[in-house]
């Protein structure tokens, strides 16, 4: 079983190391008591991987020249910028085999966006942790956030969605990849990305349709990046109801009247957030063995994994 679990790379802080610079921790029980059934957590401290101790002098990002250097707060004549950038390009070997990254937030060589800056003498929230921007630049599609964007349950279960399908993707990619194969992926998820962003699926739909000359290599480079990018966007439950809508539609023909009545009410109540998606789900199940189309018949959406990581 723990060969199938979601590796995720996660600031040992987080985990409850003591490695931060006052000689503590930060353990995040919301996130790692939801995932560790789930997710193989690998635990990296950049500070202390490039030999800085623990205690340690903090440190704090300045803007110079546009660029950002990560200085010594007490002493800026220290400068480790590049030793966190190379320790990110020395862990890629590490990096690649993950499907996700949970960063701390805030810190000067791990926080992924609005991290505290000095430009020019004035505090800015404007900065990306030094190590945590040279991983993103290395594996540009690897789901990412820290544990503030993670903070509420339905930030987090969107988030392990985008995981599980770059799980995927990364299967996808490690088999011998061809344009048969990767429509048959977007089939399969083409309604889970419906109920993301309807007019990213439609822009998925006309890549493929439209691919005649494209190497597989510059398809799928296109591809993921508009998948991941739409899959950003949180499932609205407008979203949803039209996704659910159609496949009570698909499935008409094959239920009795009482059935689909049945179903109609069901619909009515999660519009109004009565009932679940899960249960709408599980009435939907029986009746799509039957259907030929494998955007319904074999979805990915009928079985949200991400959904279940947080019963």
């Amino acid at each position: 079983m723990k060969n199938n679990k979601i590796k995720v790379g996660i600031s040992g802080c987080l985990l409850g190391e003591n490695v931060r610079y006052d000689g503590g921790h930060r353990y995040n029980s919301h996130i790692v008591e939801a995932l560790q059934k789930h997710c193989h957590f690998s635990n990296f401290c950049p500070e202390t991987n490039i030999g800085l101790g623990t205690p340690r002098a903090p440190l704090q990002l300045h803007w110079q020249n546009n660029s950002l250097q990560c200085l010594g707060v007490e002493n800026p004549s220290i400068n480790v910028t590049q030793q966190l950038k190379d320790c990110a390009n020395h862990q890629q070997h590490l990096h690649q085999q993950l499907s996700a990254y949970i960063f701390k937030k805030n810190s000067p060589s791990c926080g992924p966006q609005g991290v505290k800056a000095i430009r020019d003498g004035q505090v800015e929230f404007t900065g990306t942790g030094i190590f945590a921007q040279q991983l993103q630049e290395n594996f540009p599609h690897l789901p990412v956030a820290d544990e503030g964007m993670l903070s509420q349950a339905e930030a987090l279960q969107n988030f392990m969605q985008r995981v599980v399908v770059y799980q995927r993707w990364q299967s996808l990619k490690g088999s011998d990849l061809n344009k048969t194969r990767l429509e048959h992926f977007h089939q399969r998820h083409y309604l889970l990305i419906k109920s993301h962003d309807e007019m990213a699926c439609q822009t998925l739909e006309h890549l493929l349709s439209n691919a005649v000359n494209r190497s597989i290599k510059d398809l799928a480079e296109h591809y993921i990046n508009a998948l991941m990018e739409s899959l950003r966007k949180t499932a609205s439950r407008e979203n949803h109801f039209k996704v659910l809508g159609s496949l009570a539609d698909r499935i008409r023909t094959h239920l009795n009247q009482t059935q689909f009545h049945r179903i109609e009410k069901s619909l009515a109540q999660f519009r109004i957030g009565t009932c679940s998606q899960q249960t709408l789900l599980g009435l939907f199940k029986p009746y799509m063995d039957k259907e030929s189309d494998i955007r319904y018949a074999q979805s990915y959406y009928l079985a949200p994994h991400a959904l279940e990581l947080l019963d």
